[in-house]
C-alpha cells in the first residue's frame, strides 16, 4: 500500500501567498473609502457654510431683526468648516452697514460681532484686515454709547494693524477717526494728513 503525500501543505502554501494579496486589497479599499469620505464631509459643510452666509445676507437685505441674522450666522461658525474667517467677514460688513437708526442702536448684535472679529484677530494674528474690523467695529460701539473706551479699544486695534501694515490708507483713517471722535483733533489731523502720502 502506498501513501498519498499530504497536500495540506501546499494548500497551506497557497493560503499563506494569497493572504497579503487579500489584506492589501482590503487596505486599499479602506484608504479610498475614508478619502471618498472625507470629501464628501468637508465639501458638504463647505457648501453648508456658503449657504448659511446667503440665507443671513439674504436676511440683512430684507430687513430681518439682527438677533436672526446672528442667530443664522452662529449656526454657520458652529458648523467647523475652516470658513470661519469669511463667515466673520461677512458679518462684520453686515454689522458696519447698520446705518439706518431704527437698527443701528441694536448693541447686542454689535457686542456679538466684536466677540466674533476678536476670536479671528487671535486665529489670524498675522493678518491686518481683522484688526481693522475690531477697530471699525469699536469706533461704530463707542459712537452708540458715547464711551470713550471703545474707542480707545479701536486705537490698539488700528495699531495692532499699523504694525502689520504701516502703508495701508485705511488704518490712518481709522486711527484718525478714532481721535476725532474722542475729540483730539490734533492727532486726527496728523493722521489723516498722513494718508497723502501713502498710496491709494
Amino acid at each position: 500500500i502506498t501513501s498519498q503525500p499530504p497536500h495540506s501543505a501546499g494548500v497551506e502554501t497557497k493560503n499563506n501567498r494569497n493572504f497579503p494579496k487579500k489584506n492589501n486589497l482590503i487596505l486599499i479599499f479602506s484608504i479610498i473609502g475614508l478619502t471618498l469620505f472625507l470629501i464628501y464631509f468637508l465639501n458638504f459643510n463647505l457648501l453648508r457654510q456658503a449657504t448659511g452666509i446667503i440665507r443671513a445676507l439674504k436676511m440683512n437685505l430684507t430687513g430681518e431683526k439682527e438677533e436672526i441674522i446672528l442667530s443664522q450666522f452662529e449656526k454657520t461658525l458652529k458648523l467647523h468648516s475652516g470658513g470661519k474667517a469669511e463667515t466673520r467677514e461677512e458679518i462684520v460688513k453686515i454689522a458696519l452697514g447698520l446705518t439706518a437708526p431704527a437698527r443701528v442702536n441694536n448693541l447686542t448684535f454689535i457686542q456679538k460681532v466684536i466677540e466674533e472679529t476678536e476670536k479671528q484677530t487671535k486665529e489670524t494674528s498675522r493678518d491686518p484686515k481683522y484688526f481693522i474690523f475690531s477697530g471699525q467695529l469699536y469706533n461704530l460701539s463707542g459712537k452708540i454709547r458715547g464711551n470713550n473706551q471703545d474707542f480707545k479699544k479701536a486705537i490698539l486695534n488700528f495699531e495692532n494693524a499699523l504694525a502689520l501694515s504701516p502703508r495701508k490708507q485705511q488704518i490712518y483713517f481709522g486711527l484718525s477717526e478714532s481721535y476725532h471722535l474722542q475729540n483730539d483733533l490734533k492727532k486726527a489731523q496728523d493722521f489723516l494728513r498722513q494718508t497723502i502720502y501713502l498710496e491709494p
